[in-house]
């Protein structure tokens, strides 16, 4: 599935887990609601998640948000909940309890991300309910895979 280029809303469950915060949002690029975020490391600053290197990841953006050159715009995430993500092709329900992976801001995968350089951690796969799509628990904001 394609990165988002609108605001999006996902099912949710486990809301009373949540936890959210707020982050400085990259310059120009836009945050959609829904996107999966992180930092880019090399600016420093919080940008819709991509598997790419120097990615720290941070939670679900809860708004729809575009970074200033200041600093001063936040994005407000959450995570701790569960998430019903899309996901690519391939993701059974043999992959419950293990890593979800971003692919795209919109999109979880498994193992088959590129190198593990740039893999980044969304969370845990918690069930696989139907083709494409899987109930992940959206982890706190970290770089380091599930052990």
């Amino acid at each position: 599935m394609a990165a988002l280029s609108a605001n999006s809303r996902r099912k949710t469950r486990d809301e009373h887990l949540m936890t959210k915060g707020n982050f400085a949002a990259g310059t120009g690029g836009a945050i959609y609601e829904g996107s999966l975020v992180v930092i880019n490391e090399s600016t420093g600053r919080a940008i819709a998640a991509t598997a790419a290197t120097a990615r720290t990841f941070l939670g679900v953006s809860l708004e729809n948000v575009t970074g200033n050159t200041g600093g001063t715009v936040k994005v407000n995430f959450a995570f701790g909940h569960q998430e019903l993500m899309s996901a690519i092709t391939g993701v059974t329900a043999a992959f419950t309890g293990t890593n979800a992976l971003v692919a795209t801001d919109n999109t979880v995968d498994n193992t088959s991300v590129g190198t593990a350089l740039v893999r980044v951690v969304v969370g845990e796969i918690m069930e696989i309910p139907s083709a494409n799509l899987a109930w992940v628990r959206i982890r706190h904001a970290s770089s380091k895979a599930i052990p």
